[in-house]
């Protein structure tokens, strides 16, 4: 015969692993968009260079700069996040 479930118990170790899987997730968040933010932040600045290159006929150079102030915004986007995330933990 066997004894009867507790469906406490048994909830609570089901429960368990979702539980950790959604903390994970809730301490991952502030990450998992700083690769598109980034890459957002490049083609933004990069096309802003190139359509300003077509306006005053100064091709690549506009489309450089674009591409590497694209590429410093995110840069700094990314460790500003990091270091505001570190400084809460």
């Amino acid at each position: 015969m066997n004894p009867p479930k507790n469906s406490n118990n048994e909830k609570s170790k089901t429960s368990q692993p979702l539980e950790n899987l959604a903390e994970t997730y809730r301490k991952m968040a502030p990450y998992l968009n700083l690769g598109y933010v980034w890459a957002a932040s490049v083609i933004l600045f990069t096309l802003l260079g190139h359509y300003l290159d077509r306006y005053w006929s100064t091709k690549p150079w506009l489309t450089l700069v674009g591409a590497l102030l694209g590429i410093v915004a995110g840069f700094y986007n990314f460790i500003k996040t990091v270091l505001q995330k570190e400084k809460k933990e």
